[in-house]
């Protein structure tokens, strides 16, 4: 029987027995071929995927389907109104309170 091939990649899976002297250059060369399809591929990033039993935008999908998945109650039309904001809203809307009162003095007291 001769060596076998993977099906996916075609690497050489080498014939138990009859490979005798052969069998390291085989293997050699099917983990120098992992090695380059894995490129750059950090043990993090690999950590990434682990436990995932499907497409990840499948789980993603089913993960999250609306705010309230999220714990947000608000709506997109209420997001919509502090889209912009920079820093704390309150202490956006103290300071022009404040400037406000400011100027209607300013107004009245001359």
């Amino acid at each position: 029987m001769a060596d076998g091939t993977t099906t996916n990649y075609g690497w050489v899976q080498p014939e138990v027995g009859a490979s005798e002297d052969t069998w390291g250059t085989k293997l050699n060369t099917n983990w120098a071929a992992v090695d380059t399809l894995l490129g750059g591929v950090t043990a993090a990033e690999f950590g990434y995927i682990s436990g995932v039993t499907s497409s990840i935008q499948t789980q993603l999908n089913s993960a999250v389907s609306s705010l309230s998945d999220l714990g947000v109650s608000a709506t997109a039309a209420e997001l919509n109104y502090v889209s912009g904001t920079t820093s704390n809203i309150q202490t956006q809307l103290n300071a022009a309170a404040s400037t406000g009162k400011a100027i209607a003095m300013a107004i009245v007291f001359g």
